[in-house]
């Protein structure tokens, strides 16, 4: 129907994930990750749809970001129209956090002999490629407390990255301050609301919010190791362990068919000379399908020089290699994967990302 309307189903599927998600800007390279179409086809339609007055976009740097034109005219009728030739809401059906803690929780609590059985698919997985699985402890769950906040970060990444950006480079001397005058309505409330659980959390021994008018945060950072450690990047790891299960889940309960996976964090590998190569972040579903992610919270430039000529030597396979940055170059991004057999992905489109290529490896493997 919508293909009809718009005359054009690539049209429609990149006017969907924009009105999904109003707040966010979206280069072209990103729009054409996310529904997998090509590099020029969707900047033909970016072009179209900008002529329509249905999107509109801001430069930054060499590149144009596009979003949905909050001044169409016809903007309320387009979301009613998506909304209802729709069969759900893309949000309905994606686990609560609860629910994934509970399955985190049932990982953790298997008997040794599950455990051990966990790690014998891992080592026959990787001995295909020639590769060694050391011992390490299968940490399959993360403090509880790190859950919702990694979880709030990585849902609202696109709103308060550069108070994560000001936390990870106040680590050195604590303090913190952060003017949010020049900030949006939704940035200040997304900041705010996490600097509250922040503090709550511990991870601040001191918070201070000032409005309306010359709005600003002040903070202190515990000196807890531990703490500081999570803040500096591990909740992005934490983050991507949630999502792969959430998406998994999700995806079970669509196609109502049980799928098989486990995830692995931090997993240590010997190669036939004897070097040891540390993954981040490793899930295997079906016992076919490896998907390896790599996560850094700033630049990603050294981790493909580690692990590029290591991803091609053993054969990982491009499309299921993630490096997710908190911090993209949109101009080196798709060099990077041509060249290096990495997927470059942003904190905000991880989950559609991941969701789309699981997606097509189950209808690929039935």
């Amino acid at each position: 129907m919508l293909e009809k309307i718009f005359g054009s189903k690539n049209r429609v599927k990149i006017l969907q994930v924009i009105l999904n998600n109003i707040e966010t800007t979206f280069s072209t390279i990103e729009l054409s990750k996310n529904v997998k179409i090509s590099y020029g086809t969707v900047r033909r339609e970016l072009i179209n749809l900008e002529e329509a007055n249905l999107i509109t976009f801001q430069k930054e740097g060499c590149e144009k970001k596009y979003r949905v034109n909050p001044e169409s005219p016809i903007l309320n009728n387009l979301k009613k129209i998506f909304n209802k030739t729709q069969n759900k809401d893309k949000r309905d059906g994606w686990l609560r956090l609860s629910k994934i803690e509970a399955i985190l929780d049932d990982q953790l609590n298997k008997k040794e002999e599950e455990k051990n059985q966990y790690f014998r698919q891992l080592e026959e997985c990787f001995k295909k490629k020639n590769l060694k699985v050391l011992p390490f402890e299968m940490q399959l769950n993360n403090i509880k407390i790190d859950n919702m906040v990694s979880y709030f970060i990585g849902e609202n990444y696109y709103f308060v990255k550069h108070f994560t950006n000001k936390i990870r480079s106040a680590m050195q001397s604590k303090k913190i301050f952060m003017p949010l005058k020049s900030y949006t309505y939704m940035e200040v409330s997304k900041i705010t609301n996490l600097g509250t659980i922040l503090y709550e959390k511990g991870f601040f021994t001191k918070y201070h919010y000032k409005g309306p008018h010359n709005k600003f945060i002040s903070a202190e950072i515990s000196s807890d190791g531990h703490l500081q450690y999570f803040l500096s990047g591990i909740w992005l790891e934490n983050y991507v362990k949630l999502v792969v299960i959430q998406v998994i889940e999700r995806l079970k309960q669509k196609l109502e068919i049980d799928i098989n996976y486990q995830i692995f964090n931090n997993i240590l590998l010997s190669t036939e000379n004897d070097e040891k190569v540390e993954l981040d972040i490793v899930f295997i579903i079906e016992n076919k399908f490896i998907y390896w992610v790599e996560c850094r919270t700033s630049e990603y430039e050294y981790v493909v020089k580690k692990y590029s000529s290591f991803a091609k030597k053993y054969d990982f396979v491009s499309k299921r290699t993630f490096i997710v940055s908190g911090k993209i170059d949109s101009n080196g991004e798709k060099f990077v994967e041509e060249y290096f057999n990495f997927q470059i992905i942003s904190v905000e489109n991880f989950k559609q990302s991941i969701y789309n290529q699981i997606s097509d490896d189950i209808n690929l493997d039935k």
